[in-house]
């Protein structure tokens, strides 16, 4: 453990060349085990919306808007502070493991207190024990926040990748199972708790460091300006990105909410997760070279061009192909999803780049990170109500795209004075990957009004986004964008480095 330590001391001080074989690694990495993920939890939603009813997605999301809040506090920011410190020692670690058991058990108390309150607010009395019974995510999930930050400061995401993908992807087949015959809403909840706790198992047996009775309230306070400003921006972040969940279930009733919570999550799924994982190497990389603010200005840029190489082509497709996309996977019961994915699209699409935390955050200054996060979100859950008003799920998800559009230039000049970047150069850094994306969007349009309406919604959405991924490949590799040189490189240097 003390070797481990040095290591971590000695990082900032480490070649170019070697922090760079490291984020190479780390990206390859995570996204190979990233896109095992994606596939394993499509396909698992895929089988799930089969065997249970929107009404019942729509009751997990009453609570997931609660119980994703108050994940937030897990760790109350320490985990990031840790990642971001330059000398960690044993005190910091056994110190933040205690912390974050104590803050866990608490969740799990505070949980089960507020949700008659909860159930209440809804008019849902089902979700008291629903809530009851998901509290204990947060007391298992708390015992491995600390051997996760120790795997991602060494940026071992090989590791933390199998983890993820294993209990992900055990958990899915357990609520496949449950849900077959006949728990219903219980197979989601039981696929949630299983699957924190095999995460934790796997946090365990792969970081040999263990908790030691030892607890030093001035490491707090040391790491204590950096997470409590972290902490607000999420749970402010947190009401932005989620109170439109809170607003439709509570007006709109718990089946539009499925509706609506299945579109976003469509929308979320591929941006989340390549935009997540390239993040989760990012910050702990940036953090490594902190004081460079030149060469993290040219690493940003050409990180977010790579981001957009793949989520602009697959929200633009997404926007065109929508309808049979929806009818050939989900069946005509989700049908409604439709209109709402086709409009989360275009923000999607933005949102995907929209990476200036690891600015604020590598560069440690939470601070900014929060007084932009509160403004942003005030305006956001603004346009939500506006959305209520008018009247419909949809309106609330046009508001919100609006509104996205709108706050997007500010969210990459303000991190960008921290390190000197403009505007125009995050502007210059994906304008050919955005006319690619839509040069290929509007020809799988035309493909499909061509096609006969009276096909199968498969055979349409199998012949639209066969051709789609065809143009697309064939117009960023006869444009030669340097994104996608970028990303050849790193592909092929990971391949190597697997086989060598």
């Amino acid at each position: 453990m003390e070797n481990a330590t040095q290591s971590l001391r000695e990082a900032s001080a480490e070649p170019r060349d070697q922090v760079a074989r490291k984020t190479i690694s780390g990206l390859g990495w995570s996204l190979g085990f990233q896109v095992l993920a994606q596939i394993s939890q499509f396909l698992v939603a895929v089988f799930l919306a089969r065997l249970l009813t929107p009404k019942e997605f729509g009751l997990l999301a009453m609570v997931t808007v609660f119980s994703s809040f108050a994940n937030l506090f897990s760790d109350l920011g320490f985990g990031p502070a840790l990642v971001q410190c330059k000398c960690v020692t044993e005190r910091h670690y056994s110190s933040i493991f205690w912390l974050n058991a104590a803050v866990g058990c608490a969740l799990t108390a505070g949980f089960a207190a507020l949700s008659p309150l909860i159930a209440r607010f809804y008019l849902e009395p089902r979700l008291v024990p629903i809530m009851s019974v998901l509290g204990f995510c947060f007391s298992i999930t708390a015992l491995g926040l600390v051997h996760r930050v120790i795997l991602t400061r060494d940026m071992d995401f090989r590791t933390v990748g199998w983890i993820d993908f294993a209990s992900l992807s055990i958990s899915g087949i357990l609520a496949i199972t449950l849900a077959k015959y006949g728990l219903g809403i219980w197979s989601l909840v039981i696929q949630m708790l299983s699957q924190s706790l095999l995460q934790v198992i796997g946090l365990w047996w792969a970081s040999s460091w263990r908790p030691r009775l030892l607890f030093d309230s001035s490491v707090i306070r040391e790491l204590f300006k950096f997470s409590s400003n972290l902490t607000a921006f999420t749970a402010i972040n947190y009401w932005y990105r989620n109170g439109d969940n809170l607003l439709v279930g509570k007006f709109f009733g718990s089946a539009a909410l499925g509706i609506y919570a299945r579109a976003y999550g469509l929308m979320l799924m591929p941006l989340n997760q390549i935009t997540y994982v390239v993040s989760r190497v990012m910050f702990p990389a940036l953090s490594r070279i902190q004081d460079d603010k030149e060469r993290i200005r040219n690493i940003y840029l050409r990180s977010i061009a790579m981001i957009a190489l793949v989520t602009f082509p697959l929200m633009s497709g997404l926007f065109v192909v929508a309808d049979q996309f929806v009818l050939a996977i989900y069946g005509p019961a989700w049908s409604g999803v439709a209109p709402i994915l086709r409009i989360f699209c275009i923000l999607g699409m933005f949102q995907s780049i929209s990476t200036g935390g690891w600015i604020f955050q590598s560069q440690g200054r939470t601070d900014w990170m929060f007084w932009w996060g509160s403004a942003s979100a005030l305006l956001s859950i603004a346009a939500m109500l506006v959305g209520v008003w008018i009247g419909s799920p949809l309106a609330v998800a046009a508001c919100l795209v609006v509104t996205g559009i709108l706050l997007m230039p500010a969210g990459f000049i303000i991190p960008g004075k921290l390190i000197g970047m403009r505007l125009r150069d995050v502007v210059r850094s994906v304008w050919a990957v955005l006319a690619c994306a839509s040069l290929m969007a509007c020809a799988v349009w035309v493909l499909g009004a061509g096609l006969p309406s009276s096909w199968p919604p498969w055979a349409l959405l199998s012949l639209q986004v066969t051709f789609g991924v065809l143009a697309y490949g064939l117009l960023i590799h006869c444009t030669k964008l340097a994104a996608y040189g970028d990303l050849r490189r790193i592909a092929k240097q990971q391949i190597r480095a697997a086989f060598s």
